[in-house]
């Protein structure tokens, strides 16, 4: 149960949080754009990954990882389209898998070593 804790507190919370510090430092201007741009959409892709990995008992489920790959997309489209507030950016969308990526990536190496 602590390991959970853990895996919850540095793969989903910090990662937000993190997103959270470089969002507000954009605001002051302290960070090259392509920090500022990227980076915190990678982490939230990153934990939101994490977290149905955490749900599904860190068993890799096909169906819930087309959802998520379509809510990546589907978010930048409505981006695009100034449905939701933001740019609609092709990058988005590769920084998102990347992140997700690495997000199964690290589960995976986790539970090798479990």
């Amino acid at each position: 149960m602590v390991k959970n804790k853990i895996y919850v507190i540095i793969n989903v919370i910090l990662p937000i949080l993190l997103g959270v510090l470089i969002y507000i430092g954009d605001k002051f201007h302290l960070l090259p754009n392509y920090i500022s741009n990227y980076i915190p959409d990678g982490l939230w892709a990153y934990s939101f990954t994490a977290t149905i990995l955490i749900i599904w008992n860190r068993e890799i489920n096909i169906f819930w990882f087309i959802i998520l790959g379509l809510c990546f997309v589907i978010f930048e489209i409505l981006q695009f389209n100034d449905i939701l507030k933001g740019t609609g950016d092709i990058l988005d969308v590769i920084i998102y898998f990347l992140f997700g990526f690495s997000s199964i990536i690290i589960n995976n190496l986790i539970s090798n070593k479990s």
